[in-house]
């Protein structure tokens, strides 16, 4: 009799029909069952098999079949590669569109100008002037331009000589720039950029650097100079770790350098010095800038740069401008910033906060400070000194120059002195609160942004707060002093109490 099984049989079959096959089969239950059944039965198991098949939320149906677009956000998705487009008109082709990543890093900068010893500069110079911009991407949503390609943080920092309408066009023709191309920005095509911008935005020296995420893109023109290193964040013996890597204008007039793991990066732009290096020569970037971005204090060191360079003997009008990467998480990579604490806190600073503090002041709603202030001169109205009823007429410059050195003063000996220094020297009213509370700004209060609370002794002082101070305060820990602050009112010496 001839087998009925006429044909091969598949698995399935051999299985239902009871025929011995050299397979050992071991199942779950549920593999002689049809796909349908298996859908029908466990529709969650082909979920995500339908999600992935779906048109995301926002895209409609082209010409073209298979692809779909985003009006809102003028890219394209292409079911077979799964791909999000955008069309490079420029170039005429579709490009693949790069989603920017946010990193666990932190920026923060400051600037300085001097101008006052110009004896020695071209008739109609015109001062230099600074730029910091910490955040691109809110500068890109004032413009509504799309920067969610661009990795954070996205920051610049430069010095223009050509004046106020360079400084002005430069960071918006930028913005537009990096909008322009919406794929991962290599850093050859970076530097290009900003040289390009940098000639559209007008003449005159300028040196700036951008921050993309871990990258920083320098270049300089004729007259201005950069330096950027990236060093260790932590040295032997608390000294100040030597940079692993460094550039500079005086070998390059453009450069890219990229942030390792458990580093920081340091980076200034500088017009004015004379040289290819300028102010920046390594001596200088080290002494008087390098040690004071290791503590947070960009503006700190800006000043300290400009003094120095005025001690020896450069008379034309000088800008710096500095800033620093540094990662955000784990306890090794602890900002630094700040760190100079009394040996005590009183008593009188300990009730009434609401929060924790911390770095970055954590998030108390709520802080308490005091403050050393030397007041500057102003058009209009004489300024006078409410302490000492004397009219101020130092200028800003000369403000900054004091407060340097009560500020080094008081590193010297841990800011234990900084009560005596502030009934001496401070221009403000809480100057003359006694004892402990010399210098007391009372509670401030992150919504009201006044004082709420009158000291003890009922004095009833309250001292002026302007917006400037007032941010200071909450990236503040209890028992830090930051970095130098120049307002209207003059330039002010912080610390948080509690």
């Amino acid at each position: 009799m001839a087998n009925k099984f006429s044909a091969v049989l598949t698995a399935k079959q051999e299985r239902q029909a009871g025929v011995s096959s050299a397979n050992i089969w071991y199942t779950s239950g549920n593999s002689g069952k049809d796909l349908w059944k298996l859908k029908a039965n466990n529709p969650e198991l082909f979920a995500k098999q339908g999600a992935g098949d779906a048109v995301p939320p926002g895209f409609e149906e082209t010409d073209k079949a298979g692809w779909y677009y985003n009006r809102a956000d003028k890219i394209f998705w292409v079911r077979s590669t799964r791909q999000l487009l955008w069309f490079d008109e420029e170039s005429g082709e579709h490009k693949e569109l790069y989603e920017g990543q946010s990193l666990p890093l932190a920026f923060g900068g400051g600037a300085a100008t001097s101008s006052e010893a110009s004896s020695g500069a071209k008739p109609g110079a015109k001062p230099p002037k600074t730029v910091v911009i910490p955040d691109l991407h809110r500068v890109a949503s004032a413009l509504k331009t799309e920067l969610s390609h661009v990795d954070r943080p996205a920051a610049m920092l430069g010095v223009f000589g050509g004046g106020e309408m360079t400084a002005r066009a430069f960071p918006e023709k930028l913005v537009k720039r990096l909008g322009a191309s919406r794929s991962c920005w290599s850093e050859e095509d970076l530097r290009r950029a900003v040289q390009k911008v940098l000639q559209e935005a007008g003449g005159g020296p300028a040196s700036v650097v951008v921050i993309m995420g871990c990258r920083a893109t320098a270049v300089a023109t004729d007259g201005a100079s950069f330096r950027v290193t990236v060093r260790p964040l932590q040295g032997s013996l608390g000294l100040l770790p030597a940079p692993t890597l460094m550039a500079s204008s005086a070998t390059s007039s453009n450069t890219s350098l990229s942030l390792k793991d458990e580093h920081c990066l340091f980076a200034a732009c500088s017009v004015g010095g004379g040289s290819k290096s300028g102010l920046l020569t390594e001596e200088a970037f080290e002494s008087s800038l390098a040690s004071q971005l290791a503590k947070g204090w960009a503006r700190t060191g800006s000043i300290t740069l400009l003094q120095s360079a005025r001690q020896s003997g450069i008379l034309e009008p000088l800008a710096v401008v500095c800033a620093r990467l540094v990662p955000t998480e784990g306890a090794s990579s602890e900002a630094p910033a700040k760190r100079l604490k009394t040996a005590s806190t009183s008593p009188i600073f300990t009730a009434g906060t609401t929060g924790t503090s911390g770095q970055n002041g954590g998030k108390a709603d709520q802080v308490r400070l005091r403050q050393i202030l030397l007041r500057v001169a102003a058009a209009g109205p004489p300024v006078t000194d409410p302490v000492r009823r004397k009219q101020v007429k130092r200028s800003q410059e000369q403000a900054e120059a004091d407060m340097l050195h009560i500020l080094q003063s008081l590193e010297a000996d841990s800011m234990k002195s900084f009560q005596k220094v502030c009934r001496e020297r401070s221009e403000c009213q809480s100057a003359l609160k006694g004892g402990e509370l010399a210098g007391d700004m009372g509670w401030l209060d992150r919504v009201k942004g006044v004082g709420i609370q009158q000291d003890r002794a009922k004095q009833g002082v309250r001292p002026q707060v302007p917006a400037a101070v007032l941010k200071a305060a909450f990236e503040l820990a209890v028992g830090e002093v930051h970095d130098l602050v120049t307002t209207e009112v003059g330039v002010h010496l912080l610390q948080r109490t509690a």
